[in-house]
């Protein structure tokens, strides 16, 4: 999956909508290895669709100086910022910022099993994470063992 999401990067680093618009990149063109949030946990907890808007400013060492995000919610916004803080940019883009959104949103029928996301991605900065809701657990543990009498 790492393998086809780089391959997936360097192919739309060639597209006109990678390039520089105002002081933010709108592109994903100073990105040297993106990792995408995976819908995890996390997010899947706030039970809230919507876009987190993150703007990264590039560090002069190719890691992030300082993440911006903004969203509908605040653990939507924490998985987005925890994984652009684990992606590596072009030590070329230092002093740049960079504007990429994430979509959540939920589909099809809920499940108590816990299903991939499917990732698509909107040049120049648009990336959209479908999963399917999950159903509340009731059970979060082991059961407890029955007293005998």
């Amino acid at each position: 999956m790492k393998f086809s999401i780089v391959i997936a990067l360097s192919i739309m680093w060639s597209f006109p909508g990678a390039s520089q618009v105002g002081n933010a990149e709108s592109g994903v063109g100073c990105f040297e290895e993106l990792f995408i949030p995976p819908f995890g946990t996390i997010a899947k907890v706030s039970q809230t669709d919507g876009t987190v808007r993150a703007t990264v400013a590039v560090g002069e060492n190719g890691r992030p100086k300082a993440i911006r995000v903004s969203g509908p919610d605040p653990r939507l916004e924490l998985e987005v910022k925890m994984y652009l803080e684990l992606s590596k940019y072009r030590p070329s883009c230092a002093g740049s910022d960079i504007e990429v959104l994430f979509s959540y949103k939920r589909e099809g029928s809920p499940s108590h099993d816990i299903f991939p996301a499917v990732v698509t991605f909107r040049p120049p900065n648009h990336f959209t994470l479908t999963s399917r809701p999950i159903l509340p657990s009731l059970d979060p543990g082991r059961p407890l063992p029955s007293k005998k009498k």
